[in-house]
């Protein structure tokens, strides 16, 4: 019987479904959880309200970004 491997440091088997990675031992939900927090939002808000400010404002009228 083969032992199924596990994530380090939530414990979801990582050969339970297909197509989900791992590094080191750690799968890749837990690598995209540690990464999203060092995510300034603040600034992500900023500039993007920086830009759709500038898409409003500019010529042809428009009120909507596609």
């Amino acid at each position: 019987m083969k032992t199924l491997l596990g994530c380090k440091v939530c414990g979801f088997p990582i050969e339970y479904r297909p197509n989900l990675y791992a590094q080191n031992g750690v799968c890749g939900a837990c690598i995209n959880a540690e990464a999203k927090k060092s995510i300034d939002f603040g600034a992500r808000q900023q500039w993007l309200s920086q830009h759709l400010s500038n898409a409003k404002n500019a010529k042809g009228g428009g009120d909507m970004i596609v």
